[in-house]
């Protein structure tokens, strides 16, 4: 069997299909399959940073995640994309920014991210498939409609231009020591505070490209 590199800590789970498929499931939704030839792995995405517990595949296409907090998932293409089986899960949400009457921006567990555009009447489901958080997000805050960072339990932030389509990972000083973002600060467009846990405080005065 070839050997692969993994940077998390534990694997919950070996899921043998068949003779050519080997699965393997663990923390933060990772989830890492063999090649027919059973000498390479590849990684399988699946739309959370909750821990896989439990994983089965019933052929090289169907398979099955059980994450935690509830979010659970099916996909019939071998894991190249994933539907959520429940119609909402049990996440915990912690960030939270309104930027205007009608737009209302989530984050919590597992890098979960859900926008509202019509004033909360809907949210869609979610996942951290805008984020790419694998770490559960503690804190949001957008200047508008377009400008907005979110916070991670382990120093991340993460920044948008767009209003939440697409967010990019800033490296920061506080995600070097990983410490949880407590709050985040807009003074103006361009100069911003954040604070976390044993007293670290950080400042951006471009808008948050750097700290």
């Amino acid at each position: 069997v070839g050997s692969y590199s993994i940077d998390f800590k534990n694997l919950f789970q070996v899921e043998f299909c068949n003779d050519n498929l080997i699965t393997a499931s663990g923390m933060n939704g990772y989830i890492i399959k063999t090649e027919p030839d059973g000498e390479n792995w590849n990684n399988i995405n699946i739309p959370t940073g909750n821990h896989a517990d439990i994983m089965d595949f019933t052929d090289e296409q169907t398979g099955y995640v059980f994450a935690g907090n509830g979010q659970w998932f099916k996909t019939g293409d071998g894991g190249n994309s994933w539907t959520p089986i429940l119609e909402w899960p049990n996440i915990h949400i912690e960030g939270l920014a309104v930027p205007s009457v009608n737009k209302i921006v989530t984050g919590g567990w597992g890098g979960a991210m859900s926008i509202s555009d019509d004033g909360g009447f809907y949210f869609p489901y979610p996942d951290n498939s805008l984020s790419k958080c694998v770490n559960s997000i503690s804190n949001m805050s957008f200047y508008d409609d377009k400008n907005g960072l979110a916070g991670s339990y382990v120093g991340e932030l993460y920044r948008t231009a767009d209003g939440g389509i697409n967010w990019t990972k800033i490296e920061n000083p506080m995600a070097d020591v990983k410490k949880k973002i407590n709050d985040i600060y807009y003074v103006t467009d361009q100069i911003l505070f954040a604070g976390g846990t044993s007293g670290n405080i950080i400042k951006s005065e471009n808008g948050g490209l750097s700290w």
